[in-house]
């Protein structure tokens, strides 16, 4: 016990020290905004980025990094180029800050070429992101529920006679979508 103090205050202070325990369990547990304020950490979001590498490494794949990598970093992962090519050091040093499909190419001189595009398809499935539906062939439209291989290619028919579509809703133009159709695959489409 307080040796200044007299009992009295002594059991004061203890009825009192029990109030408060009893105050901040019960608004914890109350859910009631806690007594002090509570320190948020500042999450920074990363950008994520895929990237398709084809052509003229050991290995080709598709590659996923935390941050926007440079080109001679995603070539490095892919196994560096074939045969006896090298990088040139500013070209190695341009940083992806998007998901890309590149293509390597290394013509005789050993000159690099690097091509690039929007993600494949078949990536595109990979990443579960949905697929263009102007650039969709019969064989990835046929993997779409409630779409069999014949709609597949009624789809793709009507887009090469009449252009793109402008919307997916366009899509019920198509002979055998109905509205209960399109509801199921808008999930795994997108259009302009």
């Amino acid at each position: 016990m307080l040796p200044n103090l007299g009992r009295a205050q002594q059991k004061g202070l203890l009825v009192l020290s029990a109030l408060i325990l009893f105050y901040v369990s019960l608004s914890h547990w109350a859910g009631l905004p806690p007594t002090s304020p509570k320190i948020t950490p500042l999450i920074t979001a990363r950008q994520e980025v895929h990237i398709e590498l084809e052509g003229a490494v050991q290995r080709p794949g598709l590659f996923t990094y935390p941050e926007p990598p440079a080109l001679s970093r995603v070539i490095k992962d892919g196994g560096g180029l074939t045969g006896k090519s090298e990088i040139l050091a500013q070209r190695g040093q341009e940083v992806l800050t998007k998901d890309t499909r590149m293509a390597i190419s290394v013509d005789n001189a050993q000159r690099l070429t690097v091509e690039s595009g929007p993600l494949s398809i078949k990536s595109l499935w990979i990443l579960g992101r949905p697929i263009p539906v102007n650039q969709a062939q019969a064989e990835d439209l046929d993997r779409l529920p409630g779409i069999g291989p014949g709609l597949a290619q009624r789809i793709v028919d009507y887009r090469e006679e009449n252009g793109p579509f402008p919307s997916l809703e366009a899509l019920v133009q198509v002979r055998g979508i109905k509205e209960k159709t399109l509801e199921k695959i808008k999930l795994y489409l997108t259009a302009p």
